[in-house]
């Protein structure tokens, strides 16, 4: 507000917890470790925070563990990613200030990455996939013939904007 020529702002700081919003993803491979040019089958379960399984769509990856000796793993915290502390903000000069056109394109891809011969960094992955309704998919991945501890991670979402993530690891030795 204006008030003897100057302009005063004024708020009240709301923290909404998104607890609620954190969904559960389990990764489950189907042996313990595994031999060259082996099918691994992992069950991808997802749950709500209650525990009750959920229909979600998801990203599952699969890379060598080696590479995270060169660089650690930089790979947000998803559901930190979209629901966090946000401090109390105006835009006094116009709501039109963010609105923009910036180009950009399409992203996307399939499945798989991974030759069956060669030394590889990302084994599988693919972008979209999705549990069915009683909240699993099991994913079979076709290991190559090198032994190694791959890392395979899951990122996911849902209609309701649940959001969760986990990764585990695999060995073929």
């Amino acid at each position: 507000f204006f008030t003897d020529g100057k302009y005063y702002s004024e708020g009240v700081a709301l923290n909404v917890p998104s607890m609620h919003k954190l969904m559960q993803v389990e990764l489950r491979p189907d042996k313990d470790s595994y031999q060259p040019n082996d099918t691994a089958y992992i069950t991808v379960v997802t749950k709500d925070s209650k525990g009750n399984k959920i229909p979600a769509q998801f990203s599952l990856g699969v890379v060598d563990e080696a590479i995270y000796g060169l660089r650690k793993d930089a790979t947000p915290l998803i559901h930190s990613s979209f629901y966090f502390y946000r401090g109390r903000s105006t835009n006094a000069s116009s709501s039109l200030t963010s609105i923009g056109s910036f180009g950009g394109g399409g992203g996307g891809g399939g499945g798989g990455g991974g030759s069956n011969n060669k030394m590889v960094d990302t084994l599988f992955w693919a972008p979209i996939l999705s549990t069915k309704e009683n909240g699993e998919l099991v994913v079979p991945v076709k290991l190559n013939k090198i032994k190694t501890i791959w890392r395979i991670q899951a990122i996911a979402s849902d209609d309701a904007t649940d959001l969760g993530q986990s990764t585990i690891k695999i060995q073929v030795k």
